[in-house]
């Protein structure tokens, strides 16, 4: 939630658009659970408690799947109440002040136009003050537990009547559909093409179609057909239908003029698609939303009226198993028992099941030397919680980044498996601006590309020593060096697959749907581990890992009277001209294959930066170098590390 001067509110009242923002971290004292393993869900400060949930923050779960503009129309309508009017002149908890914190905690989930409608709903009081209104707005607190949310404001606004349905659900049918509003679910096994009937009467022929497929609209293209398959939903062409219900039919009676009736057969697919109460969309739309309450009931999204949402949610339900064998892997071998790891390893989890709608801008990397170690055994889990409609599994960088890429369309969870982005430029540069990026440019052959919200959760193992391009100050990757104790331990990895097998993985879904995020922010509370430092170091530049290497040495090297370069460890705590400095990081340029060119300016601004001291003596540019551990320290500094 972005704060306000007096000045920028005047001068911005109508038309800023609160951003979220990191929040204050809430402290919380860490629970050991059994074997050692640190809860991020069971301290006092973390723990949600389930009936305030179910009652009270429901509503602000549904608020937060909407999108932004029917968020916005929504606290318009909704702050137009006379009841609601009448609470900005009320002072006390249940009136203004809720509301204006009730209204910020919209801008953080992101109503764009909270600020404003709560600037304008304040002025409605006699009372108003804007200095009073842009401190109090200011000091909203996401982080205290007593806090007022969305969801009082949504209560005032039930308490009078107003009806949410409306904007959370809309369960009025097509025109279009208006003789089948509803449609049969039918079994996985009976979805599949081939379980459609080869004869049908009119009757069970409109239900057995519209309980397979429907007709989109899609503007400036050709209609496709929605096929509900046993799996997942695809889109398919009327052409492929044809093909593929070409022996299925339908026997349609008609009356002559003479009275006398006739039977004849058509084609089931062309039948259906005449067909007036034939199931149709307007169009098609991937809104995920959190598909879990904490208590683990289903959380319906919103409906439009004429549009179907391809969001399925999870194949798994989170259910109270146990997950003992999976939650000691994270702890120890992927997390190597550091809690700050652990929990934010957790925390990066939990987001991508209560916020699939919602990239965390961070990619999470486990890397190992030796192979077998049960790094993908993660991302299988992950995959399997999430179900093959909304994860995939890339094994090239190509896959990722390459020209094509509608497998990447209806995607909440990503996992590369096995792929490195080192030292290939371009691609790290790709990779970098696709994390963070607010939309993907999704391209399908022959069809027209189009942008989708980037909700990408991005989990990627590697056996490579350099796995990606990590620069000064990495933000975008959280990565781990995961432990080999078990490389290649067939008994361990058959009891954690039995595990998994037998409901672990659903026991991890409903803890990573009870972890309290409120307070979280996936960048800024992401710690910085010592295997991201090692990718920092392997990414630097020619001139910080010449002065990486200078201190592991205990020294670089110097021009002899013989004009050979020998290691001189009599280097510290002295100064040395630019040109004695430039070539022995030209020297080591060399010897490390480097094609980066090595000029006395490209050095001379890398000492600036580093905050070495300049100074001319006989016409001559000397730097002054520190002792060893100063000038470590100030290398690691300018590299970000």
């Amino acid at each position: 939630m972005q704060t306000y001067t007096l000045e920028q509110s005047r001068a911005w009242q109508l038309l800023l658009a609160p951003q979220p923002a990191a929040t204050p971290r809430v402290p919380s004292n860490v629970v050991q659970l059994a074997g050692g393993i640190p809860s991020v869900f069971a301290s006092r400060s973390d723990l949600i408690d389930m009936n305030a949930a179910a009652q009270a923050s429901m509503p602000s779960q549904g608020f937060e799947s909407l999108p932004a503009e029917r968020m916005n129309a929504m606290l318009a309508a909704m702050l137009a109440l006379p009841a609601i009017v009448s609470r900005a002149d009320v002072s006390r908890n249940d009136g203004w002040l809720s509301g204006i914190f009730g209204l910020a905690d919209a801008a953080r989930l992101g109503a764009t136009d909270a600020y404003a409608l709560a600037l304008n709903w304040s002025k409605t009081s006699p009372r108003f003050n804007e200095a009073n209104f842009i401190k109090t707005w200011n000091s909203f607190d996401p982080g205290r537990p007593d806090r007022a949310t969305i969801g009082t404001v949504i209560g005032w606004a039930r308490d009078v009547g107003f009806d949410l349905r409306e904007w959370f659900y809309d369960w009025a049918p097509s025109p279009a559909n208006s003789e089948a509003a509803q449609w049969p679910e039918l079994p996985p096994d009976l979805r599949r093409i081939e379980a459609t009937p080869t004869r049908m009467n009119e009757a069970d022929a409109l239900r057995e179609m519209n309980s397979r497929f429907a007709y989109v609209h899609r503007a400036g293209e050709e209609g496709a057909i929605l096929y509900f398959g046993p799996n997942k939903v695809e889109l398919r062409t009327l052409k492929d239908l044809r093909d593929g219900l070409a022996n299925r039919t339908v026997f349609t009676k008609k009356t002559d003029r003479k009275g006398v009736e006739h039977s004849s057969s058509t084609p089931a697919i062309d039948w259906w698609h005449k067909h007036p109460g034939r199931r149709t969309y307007e169009r098609t739309a991937f809104r995920p939303h959190r598909p879990y309450a904490p208590d683990g009931a289903p959380l319906p999204g919103p409906i439009v009226t004429g549009e179907f949402n391809l969001w399925s949610g999870f194949t798994l339900q989170p259910r109270r198993n146990s997950w003992r064998l999976l939650r000691r892997h994270l702890w120890a071998v992927i997390c190597r028992k550091d809690q700050l790891a652990f929990k934010y390893t957790m925390k990066w989890l939990a987001h991508l099941v209560q916020h699939p709608n919602k990239s965390p801008g961070v990619v999470v990397i486990l890397k190992s030397n030796r192979e077998g170690t049960g790094k993908t055994t993660l991302g299988e889990a992950i995959c399997r919680m999430v179900g093959v409609t909304h994860s995939t599994t890339l094994r090239t960088p190509e896959e990722l980044l390459g020209e094509f890429n509608a497998h990447l369309a209806f995607s909440v969870f990503v996992l590369l498996d096995e792929v490195a982005f080192p030292g290939e430029h371009a691609q790290a540069r790709k990779l970098k601006a696709q994390i963070t990026a607010d939309t993907w440019k999704i391209n399908e052959k022959y069809k027209r590309s189009y942008d989708t919200p980037n909700i990408a959760h991005l989990l990627m193992t590697t056996n490579a020593s350099w796995a990606v391009g990590a620069g000064n100050k990495a933000r975008r990757f959280f990565v781990l060096d995961v432990d080999d104790r078990y490389a290649g331990n067939r008994a361990y990895f058959t009891r954690l697959r039995a595990e998994m097998d037998a409901g672990g993985v659903d026991g991890l879904l409903d803890t990573l749907n009870r972890i309290d995020l409120r307070s979280w922010h996936p960048q800024h509370d992401m710690p910085r581990t010592m295997a991201l430092r090692e990718q920092q170091m392997l990414s630097a530049g020619v001139c910080p890992r010449w002065a990486m290497d200078a201190v592991l040495n205990g020294g670089f090297a110097v021009e002899r009277p013989s004009a050979l370069m020998e290691l001189s460890k009599a280097v510290w705590s002295q100064a040395h001209s630019s040109n004695v400095l430039t070539r022995a990081v030209q020297h080591f340029a060399r010897a490390a294959g480097s094609k980066e060119p090595i000029t006395s300016v490209i050095v001379g601004r890398w000492l600036g930066r580093c905050k070495f001291t300049r100074r001319r003596s006989n016409g001559e540019t000397l730097w002054d170098i520190p002792d060893q551990t100063a000038f470590h320290a100030a290398v690691m500094t300018e590299a970000g590390i």
